[in-house]
């Protein structure tokens, strides 16, 4: 579990240092920070049902912060 944290923790690093190149709407952020608090919930309460549906809502922000930079590389 600790690896995919610090994936996600890379990718949000990802984000922060780039998001100013990315088109505006491009990555839902209140999205992606309601995901971090609700998997850290899960994780604190060691509820794997909850950690799992937490970790489905934040493939979200990687799909869409992956689609924005495909979407730079490509133009």
């Amino acid at each position: 579990m600790n690896v995919i944290i610090e994936g996600l923790n890379w990718l949000f690093e990802v984000y922060n240092g780039t998001k100013d190149i990315i088109e505006a709407g491009a990555v839902d952020e209140a999205e992606a920070n309601s995901g971090v608090k609700e998997l850290s919930e899960a994780v604190k309460a060691d509820d794997d049902v909850a950690v799992s549906k937490a970790l489905v809502r934040l493939s979200t922000f990687v799909k869409q912060l992956h689609d924005a930079g495909s979407r730079l590389i490509n133009e």
